[in-house]
């Protein structure tokens, strides 16, 4: 892709100490500049199976031939309008695997209620596109200085914006975990997408609640 900042990445998974199986799941690409990380919920191995779903519809789309054409064109043109094309063509990638889900999910019983976040990163010239539903996180390092790019779909986050005083060493702990929003939950998914423009060394990590993360690093903005 013309204009695309020089990339290096890694991922790494675990199982932890608390459950029997991972349902954790990720994919990257440095080459085509594809950050994937996905983390199941819903049942014994049908989380699992969501984020498999997920990784496999995302990364299909993002690699696909209409978003590299809607890419091109933001690129050749910058116009307001090339870039919602291209905002729209990440976000219709995430919308496939949440239909994906919702689908297995009617025809398997077994698999009823399960569902899967994201957050999902994809390099478009000289700026990191991103998508992110439930509470998987990225962060950007840039300079020695860490700070959160998503902000998590919880019921905890809602409260803490409405300014509600919540006890999260107590009680309120239990609001953490109550997602708001993800992929497969519900009729609808809303994806937040933004964008990041790109400094020579800058550091991203997505990782999911339980550290499942992948690690893309710019060599440099400019190519």
């Amino acid at each position: 892709m013309a204009g695309r900042a020089s990339i290096v990445g890694a991922a790494a998974t675990h199982v932890g100490k608390v459950r029997d199986h991972n349902e954790d799941a990720h994919f990257f690409d440095a080459d085509l500049g594809v950050f994937l990380v996905c983390d199941g919920m819903g049942g014994h191995a049908a989380g699992e199976v969501a984020s498999a779903l997920a990784i496999r519809e995302i990364g299909a789309a993002w690699r696909g031939d209409r978003l590299h054409e809607v890419a091109e064109h933001w690129l050749e043109r910058g116009t307001p309008d090339a870039r919602k094309q291209l905002i729209d063509a990440v976000r219709a990638g995430v919308i496939a695997a949440h239909r994906a889900i919702v689908a297995e999910a009617e025809r398997d019983d077994a698999k009823s209620g399960m569902g899967t976040t994201l957050v999902g990163a994809m390099i478009v010239g000289g700026e990191l596109v991103f998508a992110h539903a439930g509470d998987s996180r990225a962060y950007l390092v840039r300079d020695g200085i860490s700070m959160q790019l998503t902000e998590d779909h919880t019921l905890l986050a809602r409260l803490l914006a409405a300014g509600i005083d919540v006890d999260v060493t107590g009680e309120g702990a239990r609001f953490r975990s109550m997602l708001t929003n993800a992929l497969g939950i519900g009729e609808e998914c809303k994806v937040s997408t933004f964008v990041v423009p790109l400094a020579d060394g800058d550091r991203f990590l997505l990782c999911s609640d339980g550290s499942a993360s992948t690690c893309p690093r710019t060599r440099s903005a400019r190519c």
